[in-house]
């Protein structure tokens, strides 16, 4: 028995969302509004507490109400009105309290990123997919270019380093253009549309293999370069070049923190220096 197709409108695109491994199920972050609720609900506590205190000092100047301060079980068996005020002071509290914690978890959620973001505008505008569907104020619900507006419910990237980002934002469109729809690489999420999702971790590890080797093979050709090279100063500056381009590598294929680049950059460094020296005392003693 097949399943029905989906109705058009927010039923595909959950089914959408839902498909390509949350990549693209990305939802408003409200951080005006939560902030908005949140400034509410101190001014709500803020008033009933000074109101609490307000019924203290109220009973305190009575004889009969004075020991409500000293004794909650005597103001809770009396229901004073100062413990009535105490208990509404309570559950705005602990409503106040609970929606903080919401929104510090919400905001621990990683938000999208931009290739994640145009796919899902993409789709929202292509006829086949969502065929712009959105009216009135709900058009604009994804409308803010920037991704940092918005969370998203898929696992975070790992690797998020300027070269993944390239291989995500410009090289992966054209890989699925000419290869990789041939290929079946990807993983289609919406048969209507032809849009394929792709393994986000996948693009990590060729990312890291590419950066590896990269790596891997620039002290094998910079040795191989100074040896063609006579010249001390040629040999310096060829050392001084390759050095540089080693630390861009280093920092533009990977996500390496700032400490970490110097280290690997004074570690290939020192291997030139000792190639130079070793070539200067073979010519000094030839």
């Amino acid at each position: 028995m097949h399943d029905s197709p989906l109705p058009p409108g927010y039923p595909r695109l959950a089914a959408f969302m839902r498909g390509s491994q949350n990549e693209v199920a990305i939802l408003k972050r409200f951080d005006h509004a939560n902030v908005l609720a949140l400034l509410s609900l101190q001014a709500e506590v803020v008033e009933l507490e000074q109101e609490y205190r307000d019924q203290c000092l109220l009973d305190h100047q009575d004889d009969s109400t004075r020991r409500f301060s000293e004794s909650l079980k005597l103001s809770r068996h009396s229901k004073s009105p100062q413990y009535e005020k105490l208990m509404e002071l309570r559950e705005k509290l602990e409503e106040y309290n609970r929606f903080i914690i919401q929104v510090h978890q919400m905001n621990s959620i990683p938000s999208p990123q931009p290739s994640q973001l145009s796919a899902l505008k993409d789709w929202l505008r292509d006829f086949k997919g969502g065929n712009s569907f959105l009216q009135s104020n709900e058009a604009f619900t994804w409308a803010d270019p920037d991704p940092s507006s918005y969370l998203c419910l898929s696992a975070p990237v790992k690797e998020t380093d300027p070269f993944t980002t390239f291989i995500t934002e410009k090289i992966l469109g054209a890989y699925h253009h000419f290869l990789g729809h041939r290929l079946g690489t990807g993983e289609v999420v919406d048969t209507e549309t032809g849009h394929t999702s792709y393994s986000s971790s996948r693009i990590s590890q060729a990312s890291s293999l590419i950066t590896t080797v990269l790596a891997s093979i620039l002290p094998v050709l910079t040795i191989l370069v100074l040896n063609t090279l006579e010249s001390t100063n040629a040999r310096i500056a060829v050392t001084a070049a390759f050095t540089a381009l080693f630390a861009l590598v280093i920092a533009v294929f990977s996500d390496a923190k700032r400490i970490e680049i110097f280290a690997a950059t004074a570690t290939f460094a020192a291997v030139e220096v000792v190639f130079i020296g070793s070539a200067l005392t073979g010519t000094s003693q030839g």
